[in-house]
């Protein structure tokens, strides 16, 4: 995940997003995995990260601008990631059928 995160923190990278994490939830269904382990993965893999950076730490209020840039970047990836994995999932299962999301509307003021 760690080695692709540069490639799919880019806007233009959702389909990228999309179709891994859409195959990584059925992958994991079809491994038996239960889906609030899957989802927890990918949280602490995301807590792990932040706190990596955080313990790089910052000199400058651009050092703590750019972190916090990054912080969004991240968190946005990883609810996409969150969101597709979760619809892979759901789609291999018998329960209901995955409805279509409409484009991820901005969280954040210019965002």
């Amino acid at each position: 995940m760690y080695g692709n995160l540069e490639k799919w923190l880019e806007d233009e990278a959702e389909g990228l997003v999309a179709q891994e994490y859409l195959a990584l939830g059925r992958r994991r269904y079809s491994e038996r995995i239960p889906l609030s382990q899957v989802v927890w993965a990918l949280l602490l893999t995301r807590r792990t990260l932040w706190e990596f950076v955080e313990s790089q730490g910052w000199d400058t209020m651009d050092d703590l601008e750019q972190t916090l840039e990054l912080e969004l970047l991240v968190v946005r990836f990883f609810d996409r990631a969150i969101l597709h994995t979760v619809r892979g999932f759901e789609s291999e299962g018998t329960g209901p059928k995955d409805q279509p999301h409409p484009a991820e509307p901005a969280f954040w003021p210019g965002g």
